[in-house]
């Protein structure tokens, strides 16, 4: 090609980018709006690491689109003002849409915890925003040129007041304000002086203090004809003592602790409940801490947030009406067609995020008798989690070797984080069935009825298989060493590696539920072991060299052995004599785990067949429990947003039981 028909060629891509890439923005901005207020909630019920992915990049899309249309439309005004052509006043009028994007999705306004933090950025990043649209708008007006002058302020308005939302959001939700919002109001106390001056009068009367504000008892009056009931109490019921509950509990998400008052009135009513009631309370918690952090129900449930968004759908539909009857000489069909599209999806928005607000579980009008009946029974009977959990053991991470891993891991020097992306490509997920719920809180239920008091409290969340060993004498006997002689991530991976080699048998595998619970529970456990590490414990040690030392002797084994398949590796093992304990005869150069898991596996398949899975389950429930009660409250708030944790519900289940150690031991003076 001739330089003459390149540069002909340059200019003609110029000015079809120059004419559509504002208009491909908004058609973007306004679907990317639609996707999020209907795929944001959806966080908490799926654990697909896909979906959060779109998400994720959706979340992030958003912004960076509109705020660079949103530049686009600035920049025009300046240089083609004057030409009719170029439409001016309908590019600003654009920029209030973007401006409203950028207000974010009621569903989002964050996607982790961290960006509750950093709420200073986004609101620089909306005043910078603001001028230049402000100064754009005035060049058309001092112009004479604006048409839409009166439907774009009212936009304006609209993205003004969804902007300090999502700001106010972000600075709730951030975990320093988290916290401060959490306190109660200062309480002084009596005047010192003056309470002297009493005690010297009385001589030792005892001043009667103002009693502490305890949970009010939980009560109901329900119609058993009219609503879905589970075990009992319906949703609607379920919601209302998740709310209460919610009220007090929430604090401990910040690190600080309840009175003893209240884990008494929280442990007297989960004790009674059934499991299906505790796990659906603890779950509607959940799932509004995850509306508080992430969300703008804390800005929006109350009388101002209402006026707003109804005068927000007022002001769109207004400006609606004016752009309809306004004469439109000079725009493109396409503009014009562009604009309706907009003001349609801005009204459509709104309306679904009204009814979102006005029949959310904060909302008050949800737990109205007098709504009760005409609210459709799915929307509360719906799930607020995934319900299931990953699902990853070490044979198949070891046997699961890939050279692309390898390489990236080594070019990059991020051979933990590739770890991390090869458990999470090759796990897989298992729904938690109503049984293992029903195992989980029966177990933590018998710990909570000989937990009268905070140290009985304590000493049962500190046991980690010990306490589970002790039913049996013989179990006891045999297996201790397991308990006794490891840390406890060492001791976890060597009972998931013996559990592996207990289960590899299908027939075997199908016996019982405590097998099954057996399964999950060590497989979900190691998959946390490898992927979160910090949910189990804040301090690892010498736990990664016990890790890969163990993963080399495997994968030394299986190619030893020429083993492939998950079965065969397991056969082999179980079949290996093993007299000695590793450390007798190898020395203590390396800190692998495999042959002490052949032992281990021996000596739990010597027992009884049913007293075996039972010790199993057992030692499993007081693994996890115990990485629950230990891992920090603040990682715990993060698993909402994420499709739940199982861990995270058993820590919150624990701590509802009274077997958690963020109580109080001062009793209160009322």
């Amino acid at each position: 090609m001739r330089d003459g028909e390149v540069e002909s060629l340059a200019n003609d891509v110029d000015k079809l980018w120059d004419l559509w890439n504002l208009r491909v923005c908004l058609i973007i901005s306004l679907s990317l709006q639609f996707f999020l207020l209907f795929a944001g909630s959806m966080r908490k019920r799926c654990k697909s690491n896909f979906l959060h992915l779109w998400i994720w990049s959706a979340y992030l899309l958003a912004d960076w689109i509109a705020a660079y249309a949103l530049g686009q439309t600035v920049q025009r005004p300046g240089t083609d003002l004057l030409d009719p052509k170029k439409c001016g006043d309908l590019s600003i009028f654009w920029a209030q849409f973007l401006l409203l994007h950028l207000a974010g999705s009621d569903s989002i306004t964050s996607f982790s915890p961290g960006d509750n933090g950093v709420w200073l950025r986004p609101l620089f990043g909306l005043l910078c925003q603001v001028v230049a649209t402000i100064y754009s708008f005035s060049l058309l007006v001092l112009a004479k040129r604006n048409k839409l002058w009166i439907p774009t302020i009212l936009v304006f308005v609209v993205g003004l007041t969804k902007s300090y939302e999502r700001v106010k959001a972000l600075v709730d939700a951030g975990f320093d304000r988290f916290g401060e919002t959490l306190l109660p109001e200062p309480n002084p106390g009596p005047d010192y002086e003056d309470a002297v001056f009493m005690y010297r009068v009385t001589r030792g009367v005892q001043i009667e203090m103002e009693p502490e504000k305890k949970i009010a008892p939980i009560t109901y009056k329900h119609d058993h004809q009219q609503q879905k009931q589970v075990q009992g109490y319906t949703d609607f019921d379920l919601l209302s003592v998740a709310r209460s509950f919610f009220e007090y509990f929430k604090v401990i998400f910040t690190g600080s602790f309840l009175s003893f008052q209240n884990r008494e009135t929280s442990r007297k009513y989960f004790l009674q409940c059934s499991y299906r009631e505790a796990f659906r309370v603890i779950e509607y918690e959940l799932s509004l801490l995850h509306d508080l952090m992430h969300t703008k129900m804390s800005v929006l449930q109350n009388r101002l947030g209402y006026i707003r968004r109804v005068v927000c759908l007022s002001s769109v539909l207004v400006a609606s009406i004016l752009f309809f009857i306004a004469e439109k000489q000079g725009y493109t069909k396409f503009d014009v067609n562009l604009t309706h599209a907009l003001l349609f999806g801005t009204i459509c928005l709104d309306i679904v995020s009204l009814i979102k607000v006005i029949f959310s579980q904060w909302s008050d009008t949800i737990t109205s008798p007098w709504i009760r009946p005409l609210i459709p029974l799915f929307i509360l009977e719906r799930k607020r989690w995934s319900k299931a959990v990953f699902q990853y053991n070490m044979f198949n991470y070891c046997l699961s070797q890939r050279r692309l891993f390898h390489f990236v891991g080594h070019v990059f020097n991020s051979t933990r984080f590739m770890e991390k992306m090869r458990a999470m490509w090759y796990s897989s997920l298992e729904k938690v069935t109503n049984d293992l719920e029903e195992f989980i809180f029966m177990k933590l239920h018998v710990k909570s009825s000989n937990a009268n008091d905070l140290k009985a409290a304590k000493e049962e969340c500190s046991q980690r298989g010990i306490s589970a060993l002790l039913h049996d004498s013989c179990s006891y006997t045999k297996l201790e060493w397991s308990i006794r002689e490891f840390q406890y991530l060492e001791s976890l991976l060597l009972w998931h590696l013996a559990t592996e080699l207990c289960c590899h048998n299908t027939s075997l595998y199908q016996k019982g539920n405590y097998a099954k619970f057996c399964k999950i529970l060590s497989n979900y456990m190691f998959y946390l072991l490898v992927v979160q590490p910090t949910m189990l414990s804040q301090e690892m040690g010498n736990f990664a060299i016990v890790l890969q030392d163990t993963q080399a002797e495997a994968i030394r084994f299986f190619t030893k052995h020429s083993i492939s398949s998950h079965k065969k590796a397991c056969e082999k093992l179980n079949s290996i004599q093993t007299p000695y304990r590793p450390a007798a005869v190898k020395g203590s150069q390396s800190k692998s785990l495999l042959f002490d898991a052949c032992i281990l596996a021996k000596e739990l398949q010597s027992l009884d067949q049913k007293l075996q899975w039972e010790v199993m389950s057992r030692v499993w429930l007081e693994l996890m429990s115990f990485a629950a009660i230990n891992c920090s409250p603040t990682i715990h708030a993060q698993q909402p947003s994420r499709g739940g944790e199982l861990l995270t519900f058993t820590w919150l289940l624990m701590n509802h039981l009274g077997l958690g150690t963020q109580f109080s031991e001062q009793l209160s003076h009322g």
